[in-house]
């Protein structure tokens, strides 16, 4: 198993401690750290959600038995593998066989 990425400190030019670690903050401050330096906080980009989540495509597999249907499902369903991987089966269907409940 590889082992953690380490993370070292990265000091701005003007540091008042002459680069000295986070270690020398805490040792030096006589327990009286109340905040980490601004120098030691690494901020992280906001993740924004859309406001809309995207909708799993679904698709009625009836559609390929009718030949007015076939060609619109066969297309529905080549755009959701290309983008999505995969899609939802709007009703019950297996290979053309009706779905027995009581099975």
């Amino acid at each position: 198993m590889a082992s953690p990425p380490s993370i070292r400190s990265v000091h701005p030019a003007g540091d008042p401690t002459g680069n000295k670690g986070p270690k020398h903050h805490v040792d030096t401050s006589g327990g009286g750290l109340q905040e980490i330096p601004p120098a030691y906080i690494l901020t992280v980009p906001s993740c924004r959600r859309p406001a809309t989540p995207p909708s799993i495509p679904v698709i009625d597999l009836h559609g390929l038995h009718g030949p007015a249907t076939r060609d619109m499902t066969v297309r529905s369903i080549a755009v959701a593998c290309a983008e999505w991987g995969f899609f939802r089966v709007s009703r019950e269907y297996s290979l053309g066989y009706p779905y027995n409940h009581k099975e």
